[in-house]
């Protein structure tokens, strides 16, 4: 049945009153919970146990739980994971080695503790179904389920069931007694089973029948009674079958009858009930201790009943209830005069102060004392009925100031108000500072200081000073300074001599910059307290001008630090953010205690700390928290932490297997710590280490990880440690433990393997190369079989190309010379025809009278006759390729009036007009001036004659982007159509109107490709229209053209020919003067100088070049210093004479020949 609240706190009232009467002792510690609410599956535990990792493994009906330092971690039935528990429904749990025994509805399984993999006991008849309780002796484990005893072999897991008890298989508890004997309780009766002989030993009580009794526990303590818990009754004891001790709620010596477990330890039975646990002393059970836990909103006390408990291996005890497990220390070392004091504490305490071993609190309404014991005793009463609006909110020395602005002082257990007249309207005081050594007091306002003397119950104001900041919040005097501490503008030091002078100065000390308080030590060091920024020193070595900050030797990150104060031996303990915290000046350890070592989770105040007696106390906003400095100095300190499991890519790994992994894709490390005294402040830290064989390379810095797991993704290879340790709240930090692995690379990659991979690589190589040798070998004999049969067709192929290009070179040859010979032919009978012809055509002028009638005929039919004769040769002459243009620049205004000059008379005849038509004068233009001539002699000749009288023919020239178009046009009859595509053929003529050979145009046209012209015709029946494009020149360009320095003369009757030559010697740098009329040959003066003549045998004279040189040009033969005969007669050679200075050369004249015959007369 469930008590209320109310008849609860009544009970524990009345039962320490019965106690304190008894001598009895209570223990009030704080009580760290687990519930559904911080993980656990739910809030009823059935059982309690811990592995050899130090774990609380707890049963519930919905799983296992494993608590931690680091964690819970719950265990539940996964119908897809073969290695999981068969059943949620938990009845036990117990540990054995290193294996975890799960007792459910659904049987046992056995849970390795580092893999938490869990293997079902085989129990095919259903013998383990709803086993609730066991115990372990030698290799048999002994089982209670559904009323029977049975026991299983450890090694065979073979069950048997004991059924020589006698008690019907009605069994309800089973306890150990010592290491083979039980105690046996059914509803028949008790016995004593001896497990190793087996021999069952009735149990009788005298007037007690078991029939009539809920027994929810039993056990035999080392006295030999028989402890029985009876549901609602309490506890029965009896002695030699005998009742000899009743202890139940009717009696007052319990404060509940409802007992869940009996467990003995160190000769002291602990009772578990609904609220609380009873610890009786075994040699006497009247000296007991009751131990009421607190616990946050009282769960503890509200939870319906106690189902479990367990000594934990750290001495503390866990309990397993309807509301959770909650865990307490049963030798406390903090009490709360809340729950110590007899006077209830149900108002907010304001200040409290410390007098030899007693502490006062104040409120609102009353002043309490409460005096301590060196035994940790505390004893409350009411010292003094105050009925003020407000508690006093700051104590300095024995000044009082209160939220009213009430200033008083405390002496004697008495309360005195001290009334201040002088001060200002609307100051409100927030702290004061009596000076003992001047006999001043200080009050302090926002941002103003008051020197008061105090005269009886009134306080004299002697001097106003103004701070330099606001917020100040406490003030120390050390030697001759006084030192005040500001939020705002760090710490101000004054000295007391300008105390009374109202222009004083404050001078900043170097230091915190928002300090919180000062406290001055028993050496007289000067401490700065700060909220974010730990602890400042300042020691009289440094005539107080400096405070420097103060590190401790095991913490790195201490920040807050709310109040400080120094115990009986000197130790300095202070409030923090998460609890309280210890040290010594001359080690600088810090050792913290928190919620974990049994101090309750509050928030601390500040300023409200010192020393009682032997004790400590720090006050918090409704409670004062005091400190036994000696028990909490004892208790276990270390906080450990291990390696609980390790996984490889998700698998887990037997504790005892060697840690060398290959190459792992996943290494994940769990940790746990054996101590449940972590917070969730407290973090777990790592860091890899690479180990060698000389020294360690730490491998990054501290990692923290809010998990207890390390997952460790794609690791190098290496020798390493793997180091974690647990850095708590304040700072201080675990030893560090070691967890040492190899990762090694896969066979297949190591350097060994490497090493065969390169001989093995070798020899596939050499195969290879050995058999493409050899392929290639083959290949290259077919190849040179294939080749030399190529040779042998090439050989045979070149042989006939050979023979094929000889008999084609000797047809060249052939063909060039029946060529030449053609040409020279042709030259030597147009010279042969030409020179009887003009024989005739003289003779004729001189036999026939010039009136005959038919000369002009006559002489006509000669002249066409001779024209023939040279058309043919020209022509030939292109056709052999030996007529090659000499390019100049020359003035075409000159040449144009040399063809309109030769036309004249002719024009005039008929009456044609001839035209000269340039856009611009002195135009030059670059090409053949000779060839050129020749085009438009033609051209216009054949526009005369195709011209009727009263037409005209015109020469135009017009300039266009640097060429000159030259055209020819006549307004004649045109050309007909028909005609024109082969007008330029040979033997073709566009009229029959005047006698002519069909040549002109041809040559013309040969001109033209030789000079790179494009002539183009357009005619129609209003003329013919001949143009082509010349290059055009600059004065500049053709003055640098024609600056030729060497003079030569060439006489040639033949003007093709003479171009050619002309060509080559302009060419050499020559300046030439051509003479191709006969008729010139006289006008040359012998006055001229030439350095070279050039001159034809066959000139169509009666007489040959060579007498010419000899006679006609014998004094300028004699000056030039070279001269060449030239024929196409080589039999002309001969006719030279020995030492005769003339050189001959063969017609056609080539360059090359020409140009040795000129080098070698030069040297």
């Amino acid at each position: 049945m469930k008590i209320p609240n109310l008849l609860i706190n009544i009970l524990i009232l009345v039962l320490i009153h019965i106690e304190a009467a008894q001598a009895f002792e209570v223990i009030r510690p704080y009580a760290a919970h687990w519930s559904v609410e911080n993980g656990l599956p739910s809030n009823y535990v059935y059982g309690i146990s811990q592995d050899k990792l130090n774990r609380v493994w707890l049963a519930t009906p919905n799983g296992v739980s494993i608590i931690d330092g680091v964690g819970i971690t719950n265990l539940k039935k996964d119908s897809t994971n073969s290695s999981s528990i068969s059943s949620n429904a938990i009845t036990h749990v117990a540990a054995k080695d290193s294996e975890m025994w799960i007792l459910s509805l659904n049987g046992i399984d056995l849970v390795d503790i580092h893999t938490l993999k869990a293997r079902h006991i085989f129990d095919p008849k259903g013998l383990l179904n709803r086993a609730n309780n066991v115990h372990f002796f030698k290799e048999f484990a002994w089982v209670i389920s559904r009323g029977r005893l049975l026991q299983i072999d450890y090694k065979t897991r073979s069950i048997k069931n004991i059924s020589n008890i006698g008690l019907d298989n009605q069994i309800q508890v089973v306890s150990k007694i010592n290491k083979g004997t039980f105690l046996i309780t059914s509803e028949k009766g008790y016995a004593i089973y001896d497990s190793a002989s087996e021999d069952v030993t009735p149990v009788f009580l005298n007037d007690f029948n078991p029939q009539h009794h809920d027994i929810r526990a039993s056990i035999i303590d080392p006295k030999g009674r028989l402890w029985l818990s009876i549901l609602g009754k309490g506890i029965l004891v009896f002695e030699n079958g005998k009742l000899s001790h009743e202890f139940n709620v009717e009696s007052k010596t319990m404060l509940s009858n409802m007992i869940s477990q009996f467990f003995i330890d160190d000769n002291l039975l602990y009772a578990v009930t609904g609220k609380g646990v009873e610890i009786f002393n075994v040699n006497n059970l009247n000296q007991r201790k009751t131990i009421l836990p607190d616990s946050f909103n009282s769960k503890y006390l509200n939870a319906e009943m106690a189902l479990s408990a367990r000594i934990l291996a750290d001495d503390s005890l866990m309990i397993g209830t309807t509301l959770g497990a909650f865990r307490i220390s049963l030798k406390p070392s903090f009490k709360w005069l809340s729950q110590e004091s007899r006077v209830p504490l149900n108002k907010s305490i304001g200040a409290t102060i410390s007098s030899a071993d007693t502490l006062f609190t104040f409120n609102k309404d009353e002043v309490i004392g409460h005096k301590i014991s060196n035994n940790f005793g505390i004893h409350s009463k009411e010292v003094a009925n105050i009925g003020y609006s407000s508690s006093p909110y700051k104590i300095n020395e024995d000044i009082l100031v209160y939220e009213s602005g009430l200033i008083a002082q405390f002496n004697n257990n008495k309360i005195i108000p001290l009334q201040v007249d002088e001060l200002p309207q609307n100051v409100v005081i927030t702290t004061a500072k009596f000076l003992p050594k001047l006999n001043l007091i200080i009050l302090i306002s926002k941002n103003q200081l008051f020197v008061v003397r105090q005269n009886k119950n009134k306080l004299q104001l002697l001097n106003t000073l103004t701070f330099p900041g606001t917020l100040i919040v406490d003030i120390a005097v050390m030697g001759e300074r006084i030192f005040f501490a500001s939020q705002k503008v760090g710490i101000q030091a004054l000295s007391t001599s300008q105390l009374l002078n109202s222009f004083a100065k404050f001078e900043e000390v170097d230091g915190p910059k928002v300090p919180i308080d000062l406290y001055i030590d028993h050496q007289n060091n000067l401490w700065a307290l700060t909220f974010d920024d730990g602890l400042y020193l300042m020691k009289p070595s440094q005539n107080y001008n400096k405070f420097e900050k103060f590190t401790f030797g095991n913490s790195d990150n201490l920040e807050q630090v709310i109040c400080l104060t120094q115990d009986y031996t000197g130790r300095f303990w202070f409030s923090a953010r998460y609890g309280i915290s210890t040290f010594l000046l001359s080690d600088k350890k810090l050792r913290s205690f928190s919620q974990g070592d049994g101090l309750k989770p509050q928030s601390f105040k500040r300023f409200e700390c010192g020393r009682v007696g032997e004790q400590v106390y720090f006050s918090a906003d409704r409670d004062v928290v005091i400190v036994d400095t000696k028990s909490a100095l004892n208790q276990p300190q270390s906080i450990e932490i291990k390696l609980a499991q390790m996984s490889l890519e998700q698998n887990v790994l037997k504790q005892n297997e060697k840690r060398l992994f290959i190459e792992p894709n996943l290494l994940t490390f769990t940790l746990s710590s054996p101590t449940l005294l972590l917070t969730q402040q407290d973090k777990i830290q790592y860091r890899l280490v690479e180990n060698s064989n000389k020294y360690s390379q730490s491998i990054g810095r501290w990692i923290e990880t809010p998990r207890p797991e390390i997952n460790l993704v794609r690791p190098n290879t290496g020798n390493f440690q793997l180091q974690t340790r647990i850095k708590r709240f304040d700072g201080t930090v675990s030893s560090v433990y070691p967890i040492d692995f190899s990762i090694t690379l896969p066979f297949w990659r190591t350097p060994l393997m490497f090493s065969l991979y390169l001989i093995v690589a070798v020899l596939v190589v050499s195969l290879l190369f050995s058999y493409k040798l050899r392929l290639k070998n083959s290949k290259l004999k077919l190849v040179e079989l294939r080749a030399k049969q190529q040779n042998l067709y090439t050989e045979k192929l070149a042989k006939e190309v050979q023979e094929k290009t000889k008999g084609y070179r000797e047809q060249q040859q052939l063909a060039i010379k029946a060529n030449l010979e053609k040409t020279r032919f042709i030259a030597s009978s147009s010279h042969d025809l030409r020179a009887p012809l003009n024989a005739i055509r003289w003779k004729l002028e001189q036999v026939l009278p010039h009136e005959h009638v038919d000369k002009p005929q006559i002489m006509e039919e000669l002249m066409l006759l001779d024209g023939l004769v040279e058309s043919i040769v020209n022509l030939s002459k292109f056709d052999a390729k030996i007529i090659t243009p000499n390019i100049s620049s020359f003035c075409l205004r000159e040449l144009l009036n040399e063809v309109c000059h030769r036309f004249t008379s002719v024009a005039n005849e008929k009456n044609i007009e001839l035209i000269i038509d340039l856009d611009v004068e002195n135009i030059s233009v670059l090409s053949d001036r000779f060839l050129l001539s020749r085009v438009l002699n033609n051209l216009v000749d054949n526009a005369i004659k195709n011209l009727e009288s009263q037409g005209f023919v015109s020469i135009t020239c017009k300039t266009k982007e640097g060429d000159v178009c030259l055209s020819v046009q006549d307004n004649g009859p045109g050309i007909p159509s028909h005609i024109q595509s082969k007008l330029f053929e040979s033997f073709v003529r566009g009229t029959e109107k005047y006698p002519g050979s069909g040549l002109g145009l041809t040559i013309v046209k040969q001109i033209a490709e030789i000079l790179k012209l494009e002539l183009c015709l357009v005619s129609n029946q209003q003329g013919s229209h001949f143009y082509m494009q010349l290059p055009q020149v600059t004065s500049l360009e053709s003055q640098i053209t024609n600056n030729v320095k060497k003079s030569a003369l060439l006489i040639d009757d033949d003007p093709f020919y003479a171009n050619s030559i002309a060509n080559q010697l302009q060419s050499m740098g020559y300046n030439l003067t051509i003479i191709d009329d006969m008729k010139l040959i006289d006008h040359i003066g012998n006055k001229n100088r030439f350095e070279l003549i050039v001159c034809d045998f066959n000139l169509g004279l009666p007489r040959n070049g060579l007498q010419i040189l000899r006679y006609e040009l014998q004094d300028i033969v004699l000056t030039a210093k070279n001269v060449i005969l030239i024929s196409e007669d080589f039999t002309v050679k001969e006719l030279l004479e020995h030492g005769e200075p003339i050189y001959f050369l063969n017609k056609p004249i080539k360059r090359s020949r020409l140009a040795w015959l000129l080098q070698q007369s030069d040297n």
